[in-house]
């Protein structure tokens, strides 16, 4: 989830101001708060959570994501009505809601709005194009009927994907037009959007379990 904050505001992790990481990782709590309050999480769990999300997606040390950590906990609970650690905290409570419907660029016109009102500047005013999306596959898996899908499992080469999109996979007999039925992952559970980077399992429609192999492509369409 938090991966998926990042890759919403398009702006590369190794660019971002520690300022920047700071506000990501505030409005990041707010998502797993709401996580939290959803699925009924004890507050060590959610602790535990956001631990893992600073040291995992930020890179802070188990130090500095112990500390951190503890400190927005703290934060979420001031009295202070202009406290702006507490103010980012609810901006990603509302962004949960944001990226649970998929509307990314909702999402990211939430976090860019903070970084404006905290001068955490230079950020680009509209999104930079991304490369076209581009998968290597590494496994591949069956669901029999009424399912009837097959899961591609790899890494995300470049670009993101989405839920929905027209995809092609570069078989060894030729191109396969497919559609993207779900994105599916061991830690995170299932999700609507993965980027660059993400060990994800892309369940597909049209395509049958004989056609795709190890080290084939998948690409967006128009991306290969």
């Amino acid at each position: 989830m938090a991966g998926e904050l990042v890759a919403a505001v398009a702006i590369p992790f190794e660019q971002t101001s520690e300022l920047q990481r700071q506000i990501f990782a505030g409005f990041a709590f707010g998502m797993i708060f709401a996580v939290g309050q959803l699925k009924r999480l004890s507050p060590p769990e959610v602790h535990a959570l956001v631990i893992c999300c600073l040291t995992d997606t930020f890179k802070y040390s188990a130090a500095q994501a112990g500390a951190f950590s503890a400190d927005l906990i703290q934060q979420s609970s001031s009295k202070d009505p202009k406290n702006t650690h507490k103010a980012i905290i609810h901006r990603g409570i509302d962004g949960h809601r944001q990226w649970q419907t998929g509307d990314t660029a909702k999402l990211r016109e939430n976090v860019i709005g903070v970084f404006k009102l905290l001068g955490a500047s230079p950020t680009p005013t509209t999104a930079p194009a991304t490369k076209p999306m581009d998968f290597t596959i590494e496994h591949v898996f069956y669901i029999k009927p009424p399912v009837d899908r097959v899961i591609l499992v790899g890494t995300i080469n470049e670009g993101r994907v989405r839920v929905g999109d027209s995809l092609i996979v570069h078989t060894a007999a030729g191109p396969v037009d497919v559609t993207l039925d779900n994105i599916e992952t061991i830690q995170q559970g299932d999700l609507k959007i993965a980027s660059k980077g993400q060990q994800v399992g892309l369940r597909l429609t049209k395509i049958r379990k004989d056609q795709a192999a190890a080290g084939d492509k998948v690409t967006a369409v128009g991306g290969a």
